[in-house]
């Protein structure tokens, strides 16, 4: 019988212990408008600095780019802050436009279960469209100033994050005030449905499903991407100071840190999901292939089952 590719994550862990090479590459979009990857199979930070390589050169057509997110067939989505489209980029590092209607300074990136795209338009008056796969484009959860982040999680709830008009920071799950933080920006969604919360206060906040929110992490002075991916280990850009480059970190499940690698000097990561990975190529014995995706300041990380007779 065959089965069908699907999002699956609790597969990578088994892939990392047999060949943590699949864990794949990290994908991050720079200020430049460029992409640049970075080996992240390893915890040698000088082997990750070194393994930086541009996967998309400045020229192919991006602006301003500021979240970025893998559909299942590795295409990469990028929300393109300089003429509010988002673009799709093919494997082969070829760009178009997906997707220009009801978009307004989009940030944040995030697909559902059922393949449809979320995208949240960030700044006042804010809310997220939605893109499903039929075609049908909405916006929903209007209404409130949205902090440019957006995750969903795998039984297709929706958090964003924002202020009502009294200036109170919340997540809100389907549109509802749900948790109370401060100046929230991006989101990602990891193991367990846990929710994590880059703020511009310099705290990682994890949410759990029950709504109890605690603090993962805090780094200064941290920026706004964060991404989780399905180990647990959690990615978070954090910005330049004193000789110091900007640089990401990698923290361990408990919430310390695992390794913390540097960017060339001047370079810098977009502010709301400039992490995002992709389907590595190579397939294992069994049939299996991991996807991880880092969104522009933002972590996430797939994993897709291989077709195969049974």
């Amino acid at each position: 019988m065959k089965t069908p590719f699907r999002v699956a994550f609790s597969l990578l862990a088994c892939l990392a212990l047999a060949s943590p090479s699949r864990a794949g590459k990290l994908y991050v979009a720079m200020s430049d408008n460029s992409i640049v990857t970075y080996d992240v199979s390893g915890s040698n930070a000088a082997t990750i600095e070194a393994s930086r390589q541009v996967w998309l050169p400045a020229t192919a057509g991006l602006s301003d780019p500021r979240g970025i997110t893998f559909d299942g067939q590795g295409n990469l989505f990028v929300s393109n802050g300089a003429d509010n489209t988002i673009k799709k980029v093919t494997p082969a590092g070829v760009v178009s436009t997906a997707y220009s209607t009801n978009i307004s300074n989009p940030a944040g990136l995030a697909f559902g279960p059922t393949g449809s795209l979320y995208v949240a338009n960030a700044g006042n008056g804010g809310s997220i469209t939605q893109f499903s796969p039929g075609g049908g484009i909405s916006s929903i959860y209007t209404g409130f100033e949205s902090g440019g982040g957006v995750a969903v999680d795998s039984a297709g709830n929706v958090y964003s994050g924002g202020s009502n008009w009294n200036n109170n920071w919340r997540v809100y799950k389907n549109g509802q005030e749900w948790v109370a933080t401060e100046w929230n920006r991006g989101m990602s969604m990891g193991p367990a449905d846990n929710l994590f919360v880059a703020t511009l206060g310099n705290d990682v906040y994890k949410i759990t499903p029950a709504g109890s929110r605690s603090t993962f992490a805090t780094q200064w002075p941290g920026r706004t991407a964060v991404f989780a991916d399905s180990l647990g280990r959690v990615y978070h850009n954090i910005g330049a100071w004193n000789q110091y480059s900007e640089s990401i970190v990698r923290y361990r499940p408990d919430g310390s840190i695992d390794v913390q690698w540097y960017m060339p000097a001047g370079a810098q990561t977009r502010s709301f999901t400039s992490f995002a990975s992709t389907p590595v190529p190579e397939i294992d014995p069994a049939g299996m292939g991991s996807v991880v995706a880092l969104f522009g300041g933002a972590l996430g990380l797939l994993e897709r089952r291989r077709s195969k007779n049974t």
